[in-house]
């Protein structure tokens, strides 16, 4: 199982979001990044601001040891420890998606807001696997203050068991610096309001 903390302080500034550590048996955490890099059915995405592997864990058949990732149970208590954080109502449906991004791969200064649908993307939650990954390996999680690359607010390595998390909005500018070398991998979390 992955553990996040009770006590998560929200950071208000430029945009709700927060950075902390999940806790997680380290044979399980290898299990997981084992399957990711050398079982998991990746698919490569190139868009106009990013190329990545992506692929649904709620469209997979997952190994034994991660099915507990998108159980009812499991996704409710996620549910409801990002509903505390952040003093929202959530609704029930909750994507699940992996990202593997490799030397060369970048993702661009962008907002993930989207304006057409009356149920919107409101929040994220990423858990990083990246075991032994520095500021040489590149791929580093960036908040900014708008969107201009000058406006930068924030750098954190995705290295150990980082949890990251942000409140989706015209305003949560964010990026990932190029990829230097290694398989920078995440699991994330999308969640749904009115």
């Amino acid at each position: 199982m992955i553990n996040i903390s009770k006590d998560i302080p929200l950071e208000i500034y430029p945009y709700k979001h927060f950075f902390s550590n999940y806790s997680i048996d380290e044979c399980l955490k290898e299990s997981i990044q084992n399957w990711l890099l050398n079982d998991a059915q990746w698919n490569l995405v190139e868009a106009s601001f990013y190329t990545q592997y992506e692929f649904s864990l709620k469209d997979t058949e997952l190994p034994h040891f991660l099915k507990f990732i998108i159980s009812t149970e499991y996704l409710s208590d996620l549910k409801a420890r990002m509903e505390k954080i952040y003093a929202v109502d959530l609704l029930d449906n909750i994507d699940v998606v992996a990202h593997k991004l490799t030397k060369g791969h970048v993702i661009k200064i962008h907002n993930d807001f989207l304006n057409e649908d009356s149920i919107k993307e409101s929040h994220r939650l990423l858990m990083h696997f990246n075991s032994n990954w520095n500021v040489e390996n590149g791929g580093l999680c960036m908040i900014f203050t708008n969107n201009d690359a000058s406006s930068i607010h924030n750098i954190i390595v995705p290295t150990g068991n980082l949890l990251q998390s942000f409140e989706i909005s015209e305003n949560s500018h964010h990026a990932v610096s190029e990829i230097y070398s290694g398989n920078r991998l995440t699991i994330i979390f999308t969640f749904y309001s009115r």
